[in-house]
């Protein structure tokens, strides 16, 4: 067995004590490890990750061509160094061929949002030998899941963190929300001057409560990824925790505003204005015909099919609880 040398947290694990596994829980799981290690971590996953082993590089003589160069001319004559610088060179060319097509796997999977596991399926395992001509084989899923994937997440947030320190005057936006599979996380994002958007930081936090001071230690946090002093806001919806826990970063920080979000704001100006007799007579004839297409499969094709005769790009949108975007 082996576990986590961060005091309070519980991760053990049977088997041996694999880098990847000790990386993959210190970099991106465990709540618990030190800022200092947390950041050695993922600059270990970085280095081993994919993107990083085929990023340009001015190549270096492999040992074969060493050999060659320091043998002198008469080790060429032999036969069996021939065969032997040969092979390794293909050896070399299949593995850099394999991890190209890795990679590009990668991609393909997080950015489409796919699962892992077709990777395992026998079509996928046809499709490749039909690609490669049967020269490379299938990568298991697991070595993308639990090797490939966090490894290149640690890669791009080390590349994040590189392209925001060249920014000052950031913008940090967090928000709550919960999984498909009942988990509450929070996520933040970091917006630069020129509007930029990049995802900085999540963390997990079902088995707490999120008070003022946990929302405080998430941001601080956060920010000090990237370092405190590139920050001049801070900004959330106003929900108890979060708009005390803006004021208490801003006392930490006093150069970071606490910024409420507009478009919560622009919510209950909405609501407002909704709520006034001129609109009422409107609003129920909206929601007459929305509940009738909504109920109605066939009503709603025919409707479908007058938009397309029409050139009609939107349709009818169902009324959700929040008034950011249709007529209430």
């Amino acid at each position: 067995f082996f576990g986590c040398v961060a005091e309070g947290c519980d991760w053990l694990q049977a088997g041996n004590a694999a880098k990847n596994r000790v990386l993959r829980h210190a970099a991106h799981e465990c709540k618990h490890l030190s800022t200092e290690l947390r950041k050695w971590a993922i600059t270990q996953s970085a280095g081993g990750s994919l993107g990083s082993k085929l990023e340009p590089h001015t190549p270096s003589p492999s040992p074969a061509c060493s050999s060659t160069l320091t043998a002198g001319p008469q080790s060429i004559d032999k036969p069996a160094t021939k065969l032997s610088i040969q092979h390794d060179f293909t050896e070399l060319g299949k593995k850099e061929w394999q991890d190209k097509l890795d990679f590009c796997i990668v991609k393909l999977i997080c950015v489409n949002g796919l699962a892992p596991n077709i990777l395992d399926s026998d079509e996928w395992k046809e499709f490749i030998q039909v690609a490669t001509k049967s020269k490379l084989k299938a990568t298991p899923s697991d070595k993308f899941e639990y090797d490939y994937i966090p490894n290149e997440a640690a890669r791009v947030q080390q590349l994040t963190v590189e392209a925001l320190r060249q920014h000052h005057n950031l913008t940090f936006t967090f928000d709550g929300s919960d999984t498909l599979g009942r988990d509450s996380v929070y996520t933040g994002h970091v917006t630069t001057p020129d509007r930029t958007t990049y995802f900085l930081s999540f963390k997990e936090g079902t088995n707490e409560s999120h008070t003022a001071e946990w929302v405080k230690s998430f941001v601080l946090d956060s920010m000090d990824i990237v370092g405190r002093e590139h920050f001049a806001g801070t900004c959330a919806d106003s929900t108890g925790n979060t708009r005390k826990g803006r004021t208490l970063v801003k006392d930490a920080v006093p150069t970071v505003m606490a910024l409420p979000d507009p478009c919560h704001h622009i919510h209950n100006t909405v609501k407002d204005i909704t709520n006034l007799p001129e609109f009422q007579n409107m609003i129920s004839v909206l929601r007459a015909v929305i509940k009738h297409f909504s109920h109605s499969n066939f009503g709603n094709k025919l409707l479908k099919n007058a938009q397309a005769d029409d050139e009609v790009t939107k349709g009818l949108v169902k009324i959700g609880k929040t008034r950011f975007a249709t007529h209430y």
